[in-house]
Formats: structure tokens, sequence, C-alpha cells
């Protein structure tokens, strides 16, 4: 029975004697990638920021809808991030939305007219960054005066794969808030 007991005891008395604790990984985008990698991240105002599920009952944290319209494909991207961060203390839950309401092949959209969410048709291409806390959501859109770009370099129907780049700078409708958005990359599958 010592024998067994020593050495276990050696073990845990080693564990505990590290000097210095591995520093968490430092938060970095995701490669620019066509293929499907359901990965997607962005830069806000600076800072890397990619899409995180907030637990068991969470939206996920990247969701695409393509829907077929009259004159062609309805776009809508969804992009959520819903951390902890490493003190354990809760962040905002922020949200990343692209929308083009036709889009038939891989192409250069500009996100810089007037869009209202509320309605559900005749919205113009736009983006949109969300801050869902606190109550109620502050929403920022691109528009003439605070304008993007989204590049759809891959849309395939048959493989199920929608993948690009975009940048922009959104504000609050009816206030000061800005936020700028680079390096904005997706490769998700629907």
């Amino acid at each position: 029975m010592k024998r067994i007991v020593f050495p276990a005891s050696l073990l845990l008395s080693l564990a505990g004697c590290s000097s210095k604790e591995t520093p968490a990984p430092a938060l970095q985008l995701p490669a620019i990638t066509q293929s499907g990698q359901n990965t997607a991240g962005c830069k806000v105002d600076g800072q890397v920021w990619v899409p995180v599920g907030g637990g068991l009952f969470a939206p996920k944290p990247m969701s695409v809808s393509l829907q077929r319209s009259v004159t062609g494909l309805q776009l809508s991207v969804l992009l959520d991030r819903d951390p902890l961060t490493d003190d354990g203390q809760s962040n905002p839950r922020t949200q990343i939305k692209l929308y083009v309401p036709n889009v038939t092949a891989p192409a250069t959209i500009a996100l810089d007219q007037y869009a209202d969410p509320r309605r559900t048709t005749s919205n113009p291409a736009y983006a949109a960054f969300i801050y869902t806390a606190p109550t109620p959501d502050q929403q920022l859109f691109t528009g003439p005066n605070s304008t993007g770009q989204l590049i759809i370099t891959r849309l395939d129907t048959v493989a199920r794969v929608v993948a690009g780049s975009f940048q922009f700078r959104a504000q609050e409708p009816a206030g000061p808030a800005t936020v700028n958005i680079t390096e904005g990359r997706f490769d998700l599958t629907y």
C-alpha cells in the first residue's frame, strides 16, 4: 500500500510546483478559405472578433440563409459572439449581420444605402453590428454616411458553400455611436 501512495503523492506535489501558468492563446482570425470550413471572423475597432457560441441553448454562432427570390438569391449571414473572458466575466453579446437581397454569382457589393431591417422586403444590401446587452439592442448600420463592401468569392449552390470577405463602418441611426469592421472573412456551409 505504501508503494502506491508515495508515487501518487509525489505526482500531486510536482503538479503544484509550476512557477508559471500557461497563458491563454491569443485570439486570431481564421485563415481565408473557400471550401466550407465553417469559419468566420473580423476585427472590430482593431480587436480580433470571432463568432463564439454561448452554451447549450444559445443560438449557433454562425448561420447562413440563402433563399430564392424572384430576381435571384437572397443572402443573409449572421455571426454571433456570446463569450466569456479569461477571468470569467461576461462580455456583451454582439452580432454581425450581412444581407444581400439579390445575388446570383460571386460579386462585389457596395454597402452604402440606407436600410431598415424592420422591413422584410425592399431593403438594399447592408451590414449591421448589434450589441444585444444591455437591452434594448444597440444596432449600428451601414448607409450613405457609413459605407462598406462585401465581396462574395464563392457562391456554390451545389456544394452549399458561401465564402467571402467584408469591411464596413456602421453607425447608430439616431445616435453618435460608430464601429469599424475590418479584415472580415467567412467560409460557411448552409
